[in-house]
C-alpha cells in the first residue's frame, strides 16, 4: 500500500487497490498460507499425538494375536 501511495498520491486508492488485489509480500517474504496458521499448527499436533498413541489399534492388534495363540493351541490339543 505504501508503494501505491507513493505512487499516485492518493490514500483512498490505495487502500481500494489493497482491498482488491490483497496485500504483496515483501521480496524473499515465505508464505505460511492458511496451513501455517497456530490452528492448523495445533491441529497437526493434535492428529500426530492421536496417531502416535492409538492405543486402540494396538490393543487390537494384540487381541488378534492372542486369538491366533489361542486357536493355534485349540487345535494342537
Amino acid at each position: 500500500m505504501a508503494d501505491d501511495l507513493l505512487h499516485d498520491g492518493d490514500p483512498w486508492r490505495a487502500l481500494r487497490r489493497l482491498m482488491q488485489q490483497g496485500a504483496r509480500k515483501p521480496e524473499g517474504a515465505a508464505d505460511a498460507g492458511p496451513e501455517g496458521s497456530p490452528r492448523a499448527a495445533a491441529r497437526r499436533q493434535k492428529q500426530e499425538r492421536m496417531q502416535r498413541y492409538d492405543l486402540g489399534s494396538s490393543l487390537d492388534d494384540i487381541k488378534k494375536k492372542l486369538e491366533d495363540v489361542v486357536a493355534d493351541r485349540a487345535r494342537r490339543a
